[in-house]
């Protein structure tokens, strides 16, 4: 796996920067990978519809990656790193299919890149919620991101929540503070 560092700074910007220049950008790479095509075909095959396919892709992420704080991965990949708590670690998808163990930007992208290879629209959706977990600083931070997937239904195009780390098709976690949406 190759790894690139880069220092992208802290707060609103970084995230953004995180998400357009990298998320963005390694869902829609590897979507057209091998592995991913292969298993977004396998989704499409059993489905009845669009939305049974965003529901098996999303059901293929919770059940094959485990969750892992990137400050675990980052003592994994980088372990002379002085600060593994302050890097964002950011899996390419076909790179998680192998290791099987990210966050929510890695599952994120990786369900992204499903979407994709089967021609759905997504979004990536960051959010800071505002029970905020003890380990970040302000509950106005970005502290989660997932996926929504742009289903029609009955000619009304629909987001639907599409979160692997809250295991439930259509869900989102609240009470969400604020919220940015980025196209795919």
């Amino acid at each position: 796996m190759e790894l690139k560092r880069e220092n992208i700074g802290s707060g609103d910007s970084a995230v953004r920067k995180t998400v357009k220049a990298h998320m963005i950008r390694l869902a829609r790479r590897d979507a057209g990978e091998e592995a991913i095509i292969e298993l977004a075909i396998k989704f499409q095959k059993k489905a009845d519809d669009d939305l049974h396919k965003a529901k098996l892709a999303l059901d293929w992420v919770i059940e094959n990656i485990e969750y892992k704080f990137d400050k675990e991965l980052v003592e994994k990949y980088f372990p002379d790193e002085k600060k593994p708590e302050s890097v964002e670690f950011v899996t390419a998808p076909v790179h998680l299919l192998k290791t099987k163990e990210g966050d929510c930007d890695d599952m994120s992208v990786l369900l992204a890149a499903f979407y994709i290879a089967m021609d759905l629209p997504v979004n990536f959706k960051t959010i800071a919620w505002k029970e905020i977990e003890p380990r970040k600083k302000s509950k106005d931070a970005f502290s989660h991101v997932y996926t929504e997937v742009g289903l029609f239904i009955d000619d009304e195009p629909y987001w639907i929540p599409s979160d692997p780390v809250i295991k439930e098709f259509g869900k989102e976690k609240a009470p969400v503070n604020r919220a940015e949406i980025f196209r795919v």
